[in-house]
């Protein structure tokens, strides 16, 4: 890209350059001609050769002006069509980033819902282990497990029912009131006995 614009600055300089030299020659052939048609009239002949080397110079000035004004619009006409191939790459590119965007986008959404369904899946693992170990052993004559997250679900070693201490508690109330309910039964009848 450099070497492109400085061999374009270089011509451009180039072409200024021979620009300037024609205008000076021009110049100095108006000012000739000028003074010999001052001097000697149009019809001497070196009045007439000033003014064939003044036409012949504009000539010259023109075709200069004429290729530069041919090189500028081929320059113009590879500036623009390099701005359609870029103006395209542009287009590919953002396009192509704008893809990439939703593929993160939809990415981020799928791990967040494989993330999810993965949580899912693990309780419902943990549960249907529960569910079974609760199954086993109820079919084992056991009541009822303990359960642990962190541990995972783990057997009750002591039976909930029937627990001596229990039965022997429930017993002793059980006599307690048993007896209370004897002694005023009981009580009536002596009183209706001794009178």
């Amino acid at each position: 890209m450099t070497s492109a614009t400085g061999s374009v600055d270089d011509k451009r300089f180039s072409d200024d350059l021979q620009t300037t030299h024609i205008m000076d020659d021009l110049r100095a052939a108006k000012s000739e001609q000028t003074e010999y048609l001052r001097r000697y009239g149009e019809n001497h002949p070196r009045a007439k050769a000033a003014i064939e080397k003044v036409s012949s110079l504009q000539r010259e000035l023109q075709a200069h002006a004429e290729r530069i004004k041919q090189a500028v619009n081929q320059q113009l006409t590879a500036a623009k069509s390099h701005e359609q191939k870029l103006k395209s790459q542009y287009d590919t590119l953002m396009k192509s980033t704008k893809e990439m965007d939703q593929f993160i986008v939809r990415d981020s959404a799928l791990k967040q819902r494989i993330q999810q369904l993965d949580e899912t899946r693990q309780a419902l693992v943990t549960t249907l282990a529960q569910a079974k170990l609760a199954e086993s052993e109820l079919s084992n004559g056991f009541a009822s497990i303990d359960v642990r997250t962190l541990d995972g679900p783990q057997r009750i070693v002591e039976r909930v029912w029937p627990r001596p201490s229990l039965v022997l508690g429930l017993a002793g109330i059980l006599g307690l009131g048993l007896g209370c309910l004897l002694a005023i039964c009981t009580e009536p009848k002596k009183k209706s006995a001794a009178a």
